[in-house]
């Protein structure tokens, strides 16, 4: 997708989600009689908002940070968490390669 279509596609987005759902439809019939790849894309992102409308919402993930920082301070894991349709079920792991060191052979 270039630069130019995502601005594009960000814009309607954004007039398609200030809608109710009842006027949704009209829109995206009348954007699609004007540019149906635009269409397309902006259909595709507001399926993922619709599909589970409590998906990543704001007020969640302030307070899944707010319990992450507070789990860290205490090194505590944020196992059993839910965002969303999602449960944390396992750490995949910390850290990184950053202070990994080697020698070279020689």
């Amino acid at each position: 997708m270039t630069p130019e279509l995502w601005k594009q596609v960000q814009a309607q987005l954004d007039l398609v989600l200030a809608l109710a759902p009842a006027e949704r439809k009209s829109f995206l019939h009348e954007l699609g009689t004007r540019d149906f790849e635009l269409r397309q894309e902006v259909e595709s992102l507001l399926a993922g908002e619709t599909d589970n409308p409590d998906f990543l919402q704001a007020q969640q993930l302030v307070g899944l940070l707010r319990t992450a920082v507070a789990a860290e301070s205490k090194r505590e894991p944020l196992i059993g968490y839910v965002l969303g349709s999602y449960r944390i079920i396992a750490l995949l792991g910390t850290g990184g390669n950053g202070g990994r060191l080697s020698r070279r052979p020689g």
